[in-house]
């Protein structure tokens, strides 16, 4: 996992994308870490990705007492996808989004339009929900790569992102980034949280809110399963 500063990240994934070099990248909370713990082949599928930055607050704390120092900085989704934008616009790179609905989409590529004038939006389609056709996978990949997009953002979804992210590495010429629901935070669909209510880490509390029938079951069982990883760890 990545524990550089957050300015090094972004900088780094910008210089990748406007030399026209692929990366894959991945944000990593207590839900996907859960997964990877329960699933080996999703934690081979993480294991495929050139960089991994902690997104959770409780990774980055457990990720600095496992080190004993402090150099982990939490790196959420939506902040770096911001910021890359806004740096994607500077140097002139096109930037592609894929994922969620049809709405959360379009309203997502019409707000970072209005925010950064000079953004170039190569494409942005929403999911399908239901696995590709071969032909509509190969249709994709070429609609991304002769879009000329430097990075492309993927919010499907864990695991589908990362699934998708993963099986693509070879053939999509762009940095693949797996946003998640930060399409729905950049779209105004959810509400950021306070800052004092992220740094305590209790972001998840608020996502519960705001989505109770999807998220509750998932954050109960995840929450659960992390804290008995963590007592496990440290009864080692």
């Amino acid at each position: 996992m990545c524990t550089c500063r957050f300015s090094t990240a972004r900088d780094a994934l910008l210089s990748i994308a406007a030399a026209g070099d692929p990366a894959t990248v991945e944000f990593l909370a207590v839900n996907n870490l859960v997964i990877a713990n329960d699933d080996e082949a999703f934690g081979a599928t993480l294991k495929t990705f050139d960089y991994i930055f902690p997104d959770g607050a409780p990774i980055v704390w457990t990720t600095n007492k496992m080190q004993r120092l402090r150099q982990a900085q939490r790196i959420t989704a939506r902040e770096l996808m911001s910021a890359l934008c806004a740096g994607a616009a500077n140097k002139g790179i096109p930037v592609y989004f894929y994922g969620s609905t049809e709405n959360v989409v379009q309203v997502l590529s019409a707000n970072l339009k209005e925010q950064i004038p000079e953004l170039v939006v190569a494409g942005c389609e929403p999911s399908v929900f239901r696995p590709l056709t071969d032909r509509e996978d190969r249709d994709l990949i070429d609609r991304i790569n002769n879009s000329g997009a430097g990075l492309l953002f993927v919010g499907l979804g864990c695991p589908l992102q990362e699934q998708f992210i993963s099986a693509h590495r070879e053939s999509i010429r762009a940095v693949q980034l797996c946003v998640g629901s930060a399409f729905k935070f950049l779209a105004g669909h959810h509400s950021i949280p306070p800052l004092w209510v992220q740094r305590m880490g209790l972001e998840w509390l608020v996502r519960v809110m705001q989505e109770p029938r999807r998220l509750w079951q998932r954050y109960l069982k995840t929450n659960s399963k992390f804290l008995w990883m963590l007592l496990r760890e440290a009864v080692k």
